[in-house]
């Protein structure tokens, strides 16, 4: 909780007004995307192949 007051009083001062289910999600989305990016990854690589599925990340 301290850093969610500390967070908000921080943003504050550059001009942002966040409320703390605000900054909760701003904290979770990264982690729920990458997740769910993960899952979906599970199951393109028997579909497409390494090799077509690792040219774009590469390039």
């Amino acid at each position: 909780m301290v850093s969610l007051q500390r967070c908000r009083h921080q943003t504050s001062h550059i001009g942002f007004k966040f409320t703390d289910d605000q900054l909760f999600w701003m904290a979770a989305m990264p982690g729920l995307v990458g997740g769910l990016l993960r899952i979906v990854n599970t199951f393109l690589i028997p579909i497409y192949g390494t090799r077509k599925q690792s040219f774009p990340s590469v390039h």
